[in-house]
């Protein structure tokens, strides 16, 4: 494994670009979720990621759906991804 992301220094890929790309990936459903998380590590890929969690204000069951995705710095996107506790 890979050193964990250097904070000092600053995404290669701005947060709104980021932002921008993940809300695409929701495609219709952009109006069922919401943001509520977004972070940088490199947990995925080396040079670094922006984590986003979405949820949806019609909660299943009484509990929240969530959607995790993932933008890599080069501009690729991974959605569905499981979360690892």
């Amino acid at each position: 494994m890979w050193p964990s992301y250097d904070e000092t220094k600053p995404p290669s890929l701005p947060l709104p670009v980021a932002y921008e790309k993940a809300m695409a990936s929701l495609g219709q459903a952009t109006n069922q979720y919401h943001c509520v998380r977004v972070s940088v590590s490199n947990a995925l890929v080396r040079d670094g990621e922006w984590d986003f969690t979405f949820t949806t204000s019609t909660p299943t069951n009484g509990v929240p759906y969530y959607k995790y995705i993932e933008v890599y710095f080069d501009g690729t996107v991974k959605t569905n991804l499981q979360v690892i506790m």
